[in-house]
């Protein structure tokens, strides 16, 4: 039975519901309004998790894609389910999932435990489980957690805002003792944060957290990193932080970003070789479904931060070629804390290999999206040769 929404709608925090000139919602939900939907069609059966999963890491492989992070299981709505690691696990075992997966958490789904006095992991999900289990094909990752909204949406909080906290997703106590807990109890943290208010919460939460070298050691992550300002890159850098970009979000929203962040914090925003030169790491990554997630499409968006209306969005930030490529493969892989595993081409490395048209070294810049994937290799099995490059038996 369809359960009607009140009218008039009630208002969501940190969420959008778009209505057109006379006042009539159109449909579009944006953020935390999207939870008005969820509440009413409820989580997603494992057999349709399993089946997504089955289509998703197909089109990955035709992308050149070997090891993806799912960024926040266990949501609540029609695309998560309290039982989603079970639909990896079977996807696992059926041979529907064909690419590697990393797990990450959604923060609400820790709670606190039971403990011995002398044991820390206080906090966390039921039998102490944290980052770390499962194994090559299926890996819990980080929590992760959310601090505050999309920036091509205004809603990254920024220091320069007149109410910073507005834009939290929820109590900054409340965001601090999360971070903290899970960093004591075992957990790598993956906090969204846009806005350079929201990157500093999560810097002052690992400063409290323990001592910086437990904290370098769990390689804990920012999620976008809209807004970093000059102070916080060498904050970052002695924490070991790193920071995971979403080069496609320049040319899809980057001149809605460069709206609401302002021209004069441009050379702040989406942060790519400044970064490097601090010796921080930059892993790259889609955000899919809000973006592209075809990694030469963002190695050809880090090259040259050109955004939809043909604007450069920072220049001083470009990074090389060489730069991005290693952003989505060595750098992604210690993000993911399995650079002994995956990564690069190395002896005793598991053999995910990608073979292309073209070197993207010698390629044009502007053509380095259009190269194709001419096979997909995920532990040196050929799952993705369409012209049987490997021959007719592989």
């Amino acid at each position: 039975m369809l359960r009607l929404l009140p009218d008039p709608l009630p208002t969501i925090a940190v969420g959008y519901l778009h209505r057109d000139e006379r006042g009539e919602p159109t449909g579009l939900l944006e953020e935390a309004a999207m939870e008005l939907v969820k509440e009413v069609v409820g989580p997603g059966s494992v057999a349709a998790m399993v089946a997504a999963i089955d289509t998703a890491t197909h089109q990955y492989l035709r992308e050149g894609i070997t090891s993806t992070t799912e960024a926040g299981i266990g949501c609540p709505g029609i695309d998560h389910s309290p039982l989603e690691i079970a639909a990896w696990q079977q996807a696992a075992r059926g041979g529907r999932l064909h690419t590697r997966a990393r797990l990450m958490v959604y923060s609400e789904l820790l709670h606190d435990l039971p403990h011995h006095p002398d044991d820390q992991g206080g906090f966390g999900l039921d039998l102490g489980l944290h980052t770390g289990l499962g194994d090559s094909s299926v890996k819990v990752s980080a929590m992760k957690v959310w601090l505050d909204g999309a920036g091509s949406a205004g809603r990254a909080a920024s220091s320069e805002d007149d109410n910073p906290d507005a834009h939290l997703i929820d109590d900054p106590r409340r965001l601090h003792r999360i971070i903290v807990d899970a960093h004591r109890a075992g957990w790598q943290v993956a906090a969204h944060a846009m806005g350079d208010y929201a990157v500093d919460l999560f810097l002052g939460a690992l400063d409290d957290a323990g001592p910086v070298k437990e904290v370098r050691r769990r390689r804990h992550r920012i999620e976008h990193g809209g807004l970093i300002r000059p102070d916080q890159v060498d904050r970052l850098s002695r924490l070991g932080i790193v920071v995971a970009i979403q080069p496609a979000f320049i040319r899809e929203f980057g001149d809605a970003l460069a709206h609401h962040f302002g021209a004069d914090r441009l050379d702040w925003s989406m942060r790519q070789r400044s970064l490097l030169d601090a010796g921080i790491v930059v892993a790259a990554s889609s955000d899919r479904p809000v973006a592209p997630g075809a990694p030469l499409l963002g190695v050809q968006a880090m090259v040259e931060r050109r955004t939809a209306s043909g604007t450069i969005y920072g220049a001083r930030e470009r990074v090389t070629v060489e730069e991005a490529l290693r952003a989505y493969t060595r750098h992604a892989a210690y993000a993911a804390g399995v650079e002994d595993e995956v990564g690069t081409v190395a002896a005793r490395q598991l053999a995910d290999l990608v073979v292309l048209e073209y070197d993207p070294l010698s390629t044009p810049v502007t053509e380095l999206a259009e190269i194709g994937v001419l096979a997909t290799l995920v532990g040196g099995r050929v799952l993705h040769d369409p012209s049987r490059l490997c021959g007719p038996d592989a």
